[in-house]
């Protein structure tokens, strides 16, 4: 049996309205350019259609980052049922913005702080596939993979989590420190010769990284192990 339709909001009817109408004046630029012509009332025309569409996707990113708000008090107030279910709503009805971005990010830091290492994991990679070009959430994402993999004792796997933002990554200030967790996942797996590697790696491409002393003194360490 068929569910009913939920019916819209009047905030959602409000937008596909908008949409709608920002649509039709678009269409009715394309047919009557010709008539305006391609000089001065041509570009105006399309300009307009485009600040109006630009001005709805400001409104958009506004709501968006209403109800992240709504969903951290929440989330701080120790409520994470209500935050989930805040964040899921921001997923889907304002897909594409930074602020649903943040949103996955939260999903997976809830799963996480509760354990469900395989649900966090789910919503970190749903981040990464679709803002992995943005270095910062790309990392966050990344790292909350690895952490996930970590506590599942998947370390060869977590390592390569963090070895995949390296190299998708090279020129980001984050790469350094990837790198050196993805190192010190190799040296729990037992592959000591791949983590200095990797440490040796940090040293030669990045001489200047935050993190190179203790990247340092960590390959001496290891290096002397043998």
């Amino acid at each position: 049996m068929l569910k009913p339709r939920r019916r819209l909001t009047k905030k959602e009817v409000k937008q596909d309205k908008f949409v709608t109408a920002v649509f039709r004046a678009w269409v009715l630029v394309r047919e009557r350019y010709r008539e305006l012509g391609a000089g001065v009332l041509g570009v105006l025309a399309v300009v307009g259609v485009v600040n109006l569409w630009a001005s709805h996707r400001e409104r958009r990113e506004a709501e968006a980052w209403e109800l992240l708000a709504e969903g951290q008090i929440a989330w701080a107030q120790g409520d994470t049922a209500r935050a989930s279910g805040v964040y899921r709503e921001l997923r889907e009805r304002f897909w594409g913005t930074k602020a649903a971005a943040r949103a996955c990010l939260a999903l997976g830091d809830i799963a996480l702080s509760k354990g469900l290492y395989d649900e966090a994991e789910k919503a970190y990679r749903t981040c990464l596939d679709r803002y992995g070009k943005d270095e910062v959430l790309a990392f966050a994402a990344s790292y909350g993979i690895g952490t996930c993999l970590e506590n599942l004792g998947k370390y060869e796997e977590a390592a390569e989590a963090y070895r995949k933002f390296a190299r998708r990554h090279p020129k980001s200030p984050l790469a350094p420190e990837a790198l050196w967790k993805a190192a010190w996942c190799l040296e729990q797996a037992g592959r000591l010769g791949e983590a200095k590697e990797v440490l040796r790696e940090v040293l030669r491409q990045y001489p200047e990284a935050t993190n190179r002393y203790k990247v340092r003194q960590r390959l001496r360490t290891l290096e002397g192990l043998g």
